[in-house]
């Protein structure tokens, strides 16, 4: 599943011109979780690993980037990490 700008539950995002610089694989470019593109680069990119993960399951995704993430989590690469850390060692995520 593709997530999109308008699939985003949250509303705080910045939004700048340069999108095409978020393509390929994560970097070891800081992460800024209120850049809306490259939170939706890293959401997507972590679902292109798996492609049974639905819409509200990539809600989830966003809402732990924004809330659960820690300070120690900086650049893209360290975030996908993470991410695949907390969503596959539990359920929060688990197809239903």
């Amino acid at each position: 599943m593709h997530f999109e700008k308008h699939d985003l539950n949250m509303a705080h995002y910045n939004w700048s011109q340069e999108t095409q610089m978020y393509e390929g694989s994560p970097s070891r470019r800081s992460f800024d979780k209120s850049n809306g593109a490259q939170v939706l680069f890293l959401i997507n990119y972590y679902a292109s690993f798996n492609e049974r993960l639905n819409q509200q399951q990539l809600h989830l995704l966003e809402e732990l980037l924004r809330c659960e993430l820690p300070l120690e989590a900086r650049s893209e690469i360290s975030v996908f990490k993470w991410m695949a850390e907390q969503l596959l060692h539990s359920d929060k995520t688990a197809p239903e």
